[in-house]
């Protein structure tokens, strides 16, 4: 383990990568061993789905989870795609925005309708 029993998060900036170093950037963080690869700081530009799905493809036979920041507009329905893309994580500061539109987005069918059991 990269710290013991600490939960560590590397962050690739992707927004300043282009493919090959991400994957190296990937490759880095499973070689560490380090816990979760985290697409950005939030500080800058998140990453768009291609940029996401290379992370996850790299990353798929390792046990490093992923967390997607810099999440873009519209929020609610990104963070939803980046999660149904394999997301464990979303860094936002816009969680009351993405929680208040989870009734509009199963009216318009983009997530399904809960059912009591």
């Amino acid at each position: 383990m990269a710290a013991g029993s600490a939960l560590t998060k590397a962050i690739l900036e992707v927004c300043f990568l282009n493919d090959d170093e991400i994957k190296i950037g990937c490759e880095l963080i499973r070689g560490a061993e380090i816990d979760y690869a985290k697409t950005s700081s939030g500080q800058f530009e998140g990453p768009s789905m291609e940029q996401f799905l290379l992370i996850r493809n790299t990353l798929k036979d390792s046990k490093v989870k992923l967390k997607v920041a810099g999440v873009k507009f519209p929020r609610p329905q990104n963070a939803y795609a980046f999660l149904m893309a394999g997301a464990d994580l979303i860094g936002t500061r816009a969680a009351p925005e993405i929680i208040d539109a989870i009734d509009q987005m199963r009216e318009i069918g983009l997530i399904p309708e809960c059912k009591n059991k």
